[in-house]
C-alpha cells in the first residue's frame, strides 16, 4: 500500500461568514487580502475566495491591497462589473471573467436584475508586482456538454519565474469519480464542491465546502450525487505556503 504525505486543511460551509446587511452577504472562505481581519488567511497565491449574493439592483465596492488577478464566476442570476478604468463588463451564467487589478484599485460589482438575487464566486489570486496582463478577458464554457470532466476554463500562464494558476470546473454523475493531476510541482490545489456532494481524498465536502490540499500532485474526488458540480484551482506557492 502507497503511503502519501499529504496535507490539507478543510474549510466547511457554516464557518466562513454571516449575512452582513439586509442586501448583501458574502462568505469568506480565505480573507488574504482584507483590510479588516488581522488574522489573514491564504492559500499560496490564492488570496481571497468569497462566496457572494447581492439583492436585485444593489452593488459593492471591493478594494485590493496587492497586484492580483481577479476571477468572477456566476452562479445564478447577472452581474455587470465596474472596472477601475470606469468600463463595465456584463457577466451571467456559463461565464468567467478574469480582470488584472494593481495594488490600490477599487472595482465595483452590480446586480442588474430588479426582482432577483445575483449569486457569484471571486477569487483573487497574488501576481508579481509590474507584471504585465492583458486587459479583462471573458470565456464561456457549458457543463452539461462534458459531463464527469473537470475542465480547464481559465488560466493565467507561467509569468517569469511566478508559477501560473489553473482553474476547472465540472459537472458530474453520480458515483463518477475522477483524478486531478496537478501541472506544477510547486503547487497545491483548491477544492470548492458549488453543488451537491463529493468525497475528495477520504473528506467529505457538501455544497460550499472547501479543501486545501498539498504535497500531492494528485487528487481523487467521487461525485456521490448526481449534478454535483466541483471547481478547483491549482494555485502555486511563489508568495506563501501553508
Amino acid at each position: 500500500m502507497m503511503i502519501r504525505n499529504t496535507a490539507a486543511k478543510i474549510f466547511l460551509a457554516g464557518q466562513r461568514g454571516k449575512e452582513e446587511t439586509p442586501v448583501y452577504r458574502s462568505l469568506h472562505t480565505l480573507t488574504g487580502d482584507t483590510f479588516h481581519n488581522e488574522h489573514t488567511t491564504a492559500f499560496g497565491d490564492l488570496l481571497r475566495m468569497d462566496d457572494e449574493l447581492l439583492a436585485p439592483g444593489q452593488q459593492v465596492e471591493h478594494m485590493v491591497k496587492s497586484d492580483a488577478s481577479l476571477i468572477v464566476l456566476p452562479l445564478s442570476g447577472t452581474l455587470e462589473c465596474l472596472l477601475p478604468d470606469g468600463n463595465t463588463t456584463g457577466i451571467a451564467g456559463s461565464q468567467v471573467l478574469v480582470i488584472p487589478l494593481s495594488a490600490g484599485e477599487k472595482y465595483v460589482m452590480l446586480n442588474t436584475s430588479r426582482l432577483h438575487n445575483a449569486g457569484y464566486l471571486q477569487l483573487l489570486i497574488k501576481r508579481k508586482a509590474g507584471t504585465r496582463e492583458s486587459g479583462p478577458a471573458m470565456a464561456g464554457y457549458n457543463l452539461n456538454r462534458f459531463m464527469n470532466v473537470l475542465m480547464r476554463i481559465a488560466a493565467m500562464p507561467d509569468l517569469g519565474t511566478v508559477k501560473g494558476w489553473h482553474l476547472s470546473l465540472g459537472k458530474f454523475t453520480a458515483n463518477s469519480e475522477t483524478m486531478y493531476r496537478t501541472r506544477n510541482e510547486n503547487a497545491g490545489l483548491f477544492v470548492f464542491v458549488i453543488e451537491g456532494l463529493f468525497e475528495v481524498e477520504g473528506r467529505m465536502l457538501q455544497a460550499r465546502d472547501g479543501l486545501a490540499i498539498w504535497n500531492t500532485q494528485e487528487t481523487r474526488t467521487m461525485a456521490l450525487r448526481q449534478d454535483a458540480v466541483l471547481l478547483t484551482l491549482e494555485c502555486p506557492f511563489n508568495f506563501s505556503h501553508p
